[in-house]
């Protein structure tokens, strides 16, 4: 995740890098939403998450980026 979130981070400068926590938390979330469903005999609806995680990194990328903004800045 830190390469694209870099890349986009690159592209709209009002964007801020996670912390190596806060990407270590996505990656585990990820995997352990996927490890839920594959234990669940569910592999076959794999493809039916790709819109969440997208939406799931999309917000941690912006979230990290409204938390780190000074107070009173929009």
């Amino acid at each position: 995740y830190a390469s694209s979130f870099a890349a986009a981070a690159a592209e709209r400068p009002e964007l801020s890098m996670p912390s190596d926590d806060l990407l270590f938390g996505l990656a585990a979330g990820v995997s352990e939403l996927i490890c839920a469903r594959l234990r669940a005999g569910d592999a076959d609806r794999l493809p039916d998450l790709e819109d969440p995680l997208v939406a799931f990194a999309l917000a941690v990328l912006e979230g990290a980026s409204i938390l780190r903004r000074p107070q009173g800045a929009s």
